[in-house]
């Protein structure tokens, strides 16, 4: 990545230097030759800035040091965005907003771009936890050190507790279905680490955004990556009411859909 950025910065440095010559080139000729060198310059220096802000961007995001002398910590991911970049076709510019939990210290909050394949879109998701490595020169400066399935840690969403687990403990409720976004992952995907029975493990996992209402207290709206069970999918239709769980201490991110109340459809 830094080969690439300093490529990348190299060559659009030279083509602005080229077109800032053929500009002044242009001053001291006269007519159609003027105009063209004028036309030439402005558009490969234009080329060039655009360049030098490709490299500048790829120099930011490489974290090879970073992954290797950073410290450990744990960060629960608040958004993600696209920024509509993407790299030879495949690769996806994410601009991620993490809540870094450093062992020992306060929890604080930073904003850092990350490389994603698209078709691994549905790995990253707001409220999982994932492992990062922080600067400990410069705290804002963090790296994802993994983003497979495999080395995620848990997500503090209901997606990675059991379900079963939040109803039997937490509050039951009714919720609105809000919205619906699917991971393109399955649990045994984004939840290694749980004990999955074999016929749960290729169950899908998607993103449900849900509008509570508690037997107590004022509305509130929840978004957890829940796995779906066969059969069960229905249940998730926008503006649908169906019978949810949580846990009182974290309601917006411990909310599950009480699958035990949802009709299994063929």
């Amino acid at each position: 990545m830094r080969t690439m950025g300093r490529a990348f910065g190299g060559l659009g440095g030279f083509m602005l230097l080229l077109g800032v010559g053929l500009v002044v080139g242009a001053f001291f000729q006269g007519g159609a030759a003027s105009l063209a060198l004028n036309i030439a310059g402005i558009t490969l220096g234009l080329t060039g800035v655009i360049f030098a802000w490709v490299g500048q961007f790829l120099g930011r995001m490489d974290t090879a040091d970073l992954l290797q002398r950073g410290r450990p910590a744990a960060a629960r991911i608040l958004a993600v965005r696209d920024t509509g970049i993407t790299l030879n076709h495949i690769y996806a510019a994410l601009e991620l907003t993490l809540e870094i939990h450093p062992p020992g210290r306060p929890a604080y909050t930073v904003q850092t771009r990350t490389l994603l394949e698209r078709t691994q879109w549905g790995s990253l998701q707001p409220g999982m936890v994932v492992q990062v490595r922080v600067d400990p020169q410069n705290p804002q400066r963090v790296a994802i050190e993994s983003i497979t399935a495999g080395q995620a840690s848990q997500y503090y969403i209901a997606g990675v507790q059991r379900a079963e687990d939040i109803v039997a403990a937490g509050l039951r409720a009714e919720a609105e279905v809000l919205a619906v976004q699917a991971t393109g992952a399955s649990a045994a995907q984004l939840s290694p680490g749980l004990a999955l029975r074999s016929e749960e493990a290729d169950d899908p996992v998607m993103v449900v955004r849900l509008r509570v209402y508690p037997t107590e207290g004022a509305p509130f709206e929840a978004e957890s990556a829940l796995r779906i069970p066969d059969g069960k999918g229905h249940a998730l239709v926008v503006g649908q009411r169906v019978p949810v769980a949580y846990l009182p201490h974290n309601p917006a991110r411990t909310t599950t859909l009480h699958w035990a109340k949802v009709p299994t459809r063929s």
